[in-house]
């Protein structure tokens, strides 16, 4: 199992690369993880989870994460090396990294493990739709290949 985390954060930015983000880049990423999730089976993904985070008072930061989980990380190469909205996403992404290096505003970045299929995980008096649950079968399949 492959579990991704991506960040945004624009707390920093200015007027021009504030609108980028809001503009071009966010709706990138949302439509790419519309595609996750409304096709769960083609894209190996199991859960997924936009969050804005918020500061000790509860109120909105600027920034959000998604954290996501896939079957593998065959699953997950196989829509950032080819799907139209990864490609979008990373395109843009690069796009502003050259064009402004060192003076970029908005923060992107991704965290990545991959669980080996000889680890375990437990679940103590849960429903059977708690968690990673409902796909343990697809799991214990996917080790065994």
């Amino acid at each position: 199992m492959a579990t991704l985390r991506s960040g945004q954060y624009w707390a920093g930015a200015g007027p021009e690369q504030l609108t980028d983000y809001v503009e071009n880049l966010e709706p990138k990423l949302l439509a790419g993880m519309s595609y996750l999730v409304e096709n769960k089976e083609k894209s190996g993904t199991l859960a997924l989870r936009i969050m804005r985070n918020i500061d000790e008072a509860g109120r909105d930061r600027a920034e959000t994460s998604v954290a996501a989980y896939f079957l593998s990380l065959t699953h997950l190469e196989g829509w950032a090396a080819s799907h139209p909205t990864h490609e979008a996403i990373y395109e843009h992404a690069i796009e502003m990294a050259l064009k402004y290096g060192d003076r970029r505003e908005v923060v992107t970045w991704h965290e990545l493990m991959v669980l080996p299929s000889c680890a375990a995980f437990e679940y103590v008096n849960c429903h059977p739709e708690t968690g990673l649950l409902p796909y343990a079968d697809l799991l214990f399949e996917e080790a065994d290949r």
